[in-house]
């Protein structure tokens, strides 16, 4: 068998692009394990970033009250648990949207 391989040049140029193919899709596939989730958590981190000032900028000129839904909003897209809480530590407003897996979907006792 290894006769007949290392005398047919076809065998020879089949393996070693078989080999280069591996080689190649190794070292891609190795990039990307190393650089996406990288470059996918600075982009969401500056996501959540710019979504916060702008819910901060929309609370300052309507008050929490009025801005509810932009709260809402802004637990939705980022899966982010809020909490608006007073001087005393009484909770205002809370709305948790981030752990939706462990929801308790049971009627209340």
């Amino acid at each position: 068998m290894r006769k007949k391989i290392s005398q047919s040049i076809q065998a020879k140029t089949f393996l070693s692009m078989l080999t280069l193919l591996a080689a190649c899709c190794i070292i891609i596939y190795g990039m990307v394990l190393v650089f996406l989730p990288r470059n996918y958590h600075t982009e969401l981190e500056g996501q959540v970033t710019s979504d916060f000032y702008d819910l901060v900028e929309i609370m300052k000129r309507n008050g929490w009250e009025e801005s509810s839904d932009s709260l809402l909003e802004f637990s939705m897209t980022n899966s982010a648990s809020v909490e608006i809480n007073d001087d005393n530590g009484n909770n205002l407003f809370s709305v948790n949207f981030a752990d939706m897996e462990n929801l308790d979907t049971s009627a209340p006792p």
